[in-house]
């Protein structure tokens, strides 16, 4: 069975319509795994947050310039 819907590094696209990238993930025993996203907000600032699965959308992401920067 697999435990997670995204893997390390991957693209993906927020609910909000932000673009970001996988930096890290987290699974619990009694809740829907959750995933910190590096994305660029609409306002043009990098940062760095964790999301719960239900608001990662379809893994359509374009690359997001700075997201693979190490340490935001």
């Amino acid at each position: 069975m697999k435990k997670f819907q995204h893997e390390l590094g991957e693209a993906v696209t927020l609910i909000s319509g932000e673009a970001g990238k996988v930096i890290a993930r987290a699974e619990y025993l009694e809740a829907t795994p959750s995933y910190y996203i590096r994305y660029v907000t609409a306002q043009g600032e990098l940062t760095e947050r964790w999301w719960g699965a239900e608001a990662i959308g379809p893994n359509d992401a374009a690359p997001v310039a700075g997201a693979g920067a190490a340490g935001a």
